[in-house]
Parts: structure tokens; sequence; C-alpha cells
């Protein structure tokens, strides 16, 4: 009988453990569940608040649309093999390349072009602090190179139209860029370039799509030539929506903040002018 009672003592022990373990177990999980939706809540009100902002923005959404108007009817990058084995077939092979290294030749003027119009914006933002401004003049300059792409069968002028276009390309979104990160705040300034980059990613899968699809049905040239229109109707809405675009200079948007911060320090009396 004692060992028996014993036996049952120790098996109560080892069950009373068991349900607090079993308790803390639930405990610790109840916890990091509330914790998750508690962040996953933050970060839903994060997303919320900057898709407010940006679309309440005086110039992103008519940055975001421009870029969209440009990209979405004319992106050419990824379909150089469809444009030299149907369009540019005059003069290539006089120069004694295959269509893969007319390809090659081209996705390298698209880049150089890119690289020129990197070089541009430093001087145009000394010359110019009108960057919305400068953006629409480099989508309309990017606009006519479209048409001389989808216009032209010869090979050298197709690879002057690419070269154009990557410069002109390269230059409205430096420019977007730069409004982007002067005419946000620091809170939302992360949100507001994400929104950026996901516009440009989505116009760019959507643009290869839609500009593939009607070179089968219209031809690439005529495709790259009604793109060109299509981007300066997006031009003129984009500006007639959002006539700031045209008007905005160049400051930060800290820039108000701080001059409060130090027109209040100079009230108080205290000296700023060594900073």
């Amino acid at each position: 009988l004692k060992e028996r009672k014993t036996e049952n003592d120790h098996s109560d022990i080892e069950n009373k453990d068991e349900n607090e373990h079993w308790s803390d177990d639930n405990l610790d999980d109840s916890s990091s569940n509330s914790s998750f939706m508690a962040v996953l809540a933050r970060r839903y009100s994060a997303l919320i608040e900057g898709f407010r902002y940006i679309m309440g923005h005086p110039l992103l959404p008519g940055l975001y649309a421009l870029d969209w108007g440009m990209t979405l009817v004319s992106f050419y990058r990824e379909l150089f093999p469809l444009f030299v084995a149907e369009l540019f077939t005059e003069g290539r092979e006089s120069l004694g390349l295959s269509e893969r290294g007319a390809v090659a030749i081209l996705t390298s003027i698209n880049f150089l072009g890119g690289v020129v119009g990197g070089l541009i914006t430093f001087k145009a933002q000394d010359c110019d602090d009108h960057y919305g401004r400068q953006v629409v003049i480099a989508t309309i300059a990017y606009a006519a190179g479209c048409v001389l792409f989808g216009a032209t069968r010869y090979f050298l002028v197709g690879a002057l139209a690419v070269f154009w276009c990557g410069a002109c390309d390269a230059v409205g979104a430096t420019m977007r860029n730069i409004v982007v990160m002067l005419t946000t705040p620091d809170a939302m300034r992360g949100r507001a370039r994400s929104g950026h980059s996901l516009a440009a990613n989505v116009a760019n899968s959507l643009g290869q799509l839609y500009v593939a699809a009607m070179s089968t049905f219209i031809g690439p040239g005529f495709t790259m030539i009604l793109g060109g229109g299509l981007t300066v109707v997006a031009v003129v809405y984009s500006v007639i929506r959002i006539p700031a675009l045209l008007a905005h200079h160049g400051k930060s948007s800290n820039s108000d903040s701080e001059r409060n911060d130090d027109d209040e320090l100079i009230a108080d009396g205290i000296d700023i002018s060594d900073e």
C-alpha cells in the first residue's frame, strides 16, 4: 500500500509538471501570436499610410503616370531579337552582323545611352532646378526616339534611335528619383521610393507583354510609332491634370521645417551663425 501510494504521488507530481509546462507553452504561443498580429497590423497601417500619401502628393501621381505612359506602350529592351529579325533588316548584312551580333550591339548601345543620359543629368541640375519640367521634356524626347525607332528599317538609324531612347529614359528616371527624394519627408521617403520602384517594375513587365502582342498584330515598326504617340498623349494628360509638374522647383521638403526651427532658435536668443 505504501509503495502504491508513493507511485500515485509521483504520478500526480508528473501530471502537475506536464500541465504547468503545457500552460507555459500556451502562454508563449499566445504571446507570440499577439506580437505577430501587432507587427502585421503596424505594417498594414504603414502601407495604407504610404499609399494615401502618394495618392495625395501634388507630384508623385503625375510622375508615376508619366512612367507608366511611356513604358507601358513602348518597352523595347527585352525585345531586340524581334526588332532585329523583323524591323532593322536593311544595312545589317553589309556590316557583317548576324542577328545575335546585332542584338548584342543594340543592347550595348542602349546602355551606353543610359550612361550618357546619367552624365547629362549632372549638368542639367546645375542649369535648371525645375526637375518636373525636365522629366516632361525628357519624356517627349523619348517619344520622338520611339517614332524614329519604328519608322526606320536601317540598322544604323535604329541603333541611333536606341541610343537616344536610352539617354532620354535615363534623364527622366534620374529626375523622377530626384523629385521623389526632395519632395518627400524622411518618414515617407522609403515608402515613396518603394511605390516608384513598384510602378516602374510593373510597367516594364506589362510593357514587354503589350509591345510583343501588338507587334504580332500590327508589326513592330507601327507598334513603336504608336507607342511614341501614346507617350505624348500621356505627357499632355499628366501636365493638364497636374500643372505642378512644370512649376516644381528643386527644394527639399525638409527645408521649410529646418527654416522654422532656425527661426525658433533665433527667437529664443540662440546664435546659429556658426551652424
